[in-house]
């Protein structure tokens, strides 16, 4: 479809979220303060339902340490981030 990245830069996007968020303890402070806000200032586009995955996530983990939720997305360095 015209206008939309191919999936292998998508799966980048997620990647680097990622590496940001367990590398970076103030992206992590600030994504989980505001995410699309955090996601935005690191020039972090994503997606509707990516987007939408992220706040499902965070609400779901926001009684984790930053530790704990650290050790939590370590586990997603290994996914094939590729959709169809």
């Amino acid at each position: 479809m015209e206008g939309q990245q191919p999936v292998e830069e998508r799966a980048e996007v997620i990647r680097a979220l990622l590496t940001l968020a367990t590398n970076d303890p103030e992206f992590l402070r600030d994504v989980r303060y505001s995410p699309a806000s955090t996601l935005s200032r690191y020039g972090l586009t994503l997606r509707d339902a990516e987007m939408d995955g992220v706040f499902t996530y965070l609400t779901q983990n926001a009684g984790l340490s930053d530790e704990e939720l650290v050790r939590d997305m370590q586990q997603f360095s290994t996914v094939d981030f590729r959709w169809t």
